[in-house]
This record gives structure tokens, sequence and C-alpha cells, in this order.
């Protein structure tokens, strides 16, 4: 049995040597991406509110001039419209996470569907209680769905 035991030992160490050296080669090349006309700059900045917390910009999906943010103190979602030049915040929609302990803490955008996007919101509780995602449809920032997700629901986004 011992001997079995050292010949099985010495099979997967040389098998396990072998991959190692075998997956090292100096014949891969690097390939670098050069962006000739890559320009980030600021070009404006507005506020979205006193102790707002504005955070999380997500672009939409299906749109050349379009972003949203949650400004999470205030329970705000708002949509900027943008340009190479500038920008201006367009809609906004005052949201209610259901608590006063309650914040927006993470947002994502999808694809356009029937049309449509929609936002989904993460609402955390900072009073230990159940957390959830608030789907909003972005045109007109109706609610049409939340779902309890559990403590912590920036673990689901």
């Amino acid at each position: 049995m011992n001997r079995l035991l050292k010949i099985a030992f010495s099979t997967i160490m040389a098998f396990g040597l072998v991959f190692f050296v075998g997956c090292e080669s100096e014949d891969d090349a690097v390939v670098e991406t050069v962006y000739d006309s890559f320009d980030i700059r600021a070009v404006m900045s507005l506020t979205a509110g006193t102790d707002a917390n504005a955070e999380i910009v997500r672009t939409v999906p299906g749109t050349e001039d379009q972003a949203v943010f949650v400004s999470s103190a205030i329970s705000r979602l708002t949509v900027i419209n943008y340009t190479t030049s500038g920008f201006t915040f367009g809609s906004t929609y005052d949201l209610d996470a259901g608590s006063a302990t309650a914040e927006m803490t993470s947002i994502d955008v999808s694809i356009p569907i029937g049309g449509e996007n929609y936002v989904a919101v993460c609402v955390a509780n900072t009073d230990c209680a159940v957390g959830k995602i608030m789907f909003v449809k972005l045109s007109d920032g109706t609610v049409v769905s939340e779902v309890d997700v559990g403590y912590n629901p920036d673990g689901t986004a």
C-alpha cells in the first residue's frame, strides 16, 4: 500500500511539473492596443444636491448620449444627457426606498426591452433590515417591481 502511494504521489508531481513548465512560454507576444483618439477631460461640473451623495454612473444601453446615476442619500435617480462638450441633467425621479435609514447603493441599466430601459437599484438598509432591488422604468420613473434579496444587496448587483 505504501509503495502504491509513493507511485501515485510521484506520478501526480511529475504531471504537475510538466503542466507548470509546459504553460511557460517565452514566445508569447505581448499585444499592445493603442487608441489614437482617446481623450478624457473634465468638461463641466454640476451639483446633484446638497449632501446627495451622487454615485454609480452608468451609460444607458441603446443610446449614444444618455447615462444615469443614483444619489444614495436622497433616494434620487437622475438621467444625464451628454455630448462631447458638456452635459445636462434630464429627468429626475425621487424614489421611495421604504425606510429613513435605507440608501440606494448601486445601479445597473438593462438593454432595451421592448424599446424601454429599466434600472435595477440596490437598496441597502443601515438598520440591519433586509435589502431589496427596485426595478425602475427609465422613461417615467415608475417602480415596476421590488424584490427582497436579503442583507447586503450589493452582492447581487
